[in-house]
């Protein structure tokens, strides 16, 4: 008997557009992931969140009207289980403690992307 396996869904947030189409090209690359929504705004991003209750959201930590740490912090709140996993251009060891203190799973610099 062959079991089936759901994708993982995924909400990408970056205010980059051209990353955001770069990081959604490759991830559609995989076939074991769903990318459900992207948004160039956090706080859209939160919202898109509550819609969708993706499994992970990969989100930049450097946005203009509100960036990713207070994202996390929003998203936290919800209580849905989502990992959330932060791109940044920023190697900063502090931004990274305090990143994953507020409840993200992971930190991946745009240039190893």
């Amino acid at each position: 008997m062959r079991e089936f396996k759901r994708k993982s869904r995924i909400l990408l947030i970056d205010d980059n557009a051209d990353h955001l189409r770069g990081v959604k090209e490759l991830i559609t690359l995989e076939s074991s992931y769903d990318v459900v929504a992207t948004t160039t705004s956090a706080n859209i991003g939160i919202n898109l969140a509550k819609k969708y209750r993706p499994d992970i959201i990969l989100m930049d930590i450097n946005m203009p009207e509100k960036d990713g740490l207070q994202a996390i912090q929003e998203i936290e709140k919800l209580d849905m289980d989502i990992r959330v996993i932060c791109l940044s251009g920023y190697d900063d060891a502090d931004l990274i403690f305090r990143a994953m203190k507020l409840g993200a799973k992971g930190y991946v610099l745009k240039t190893m992307a």
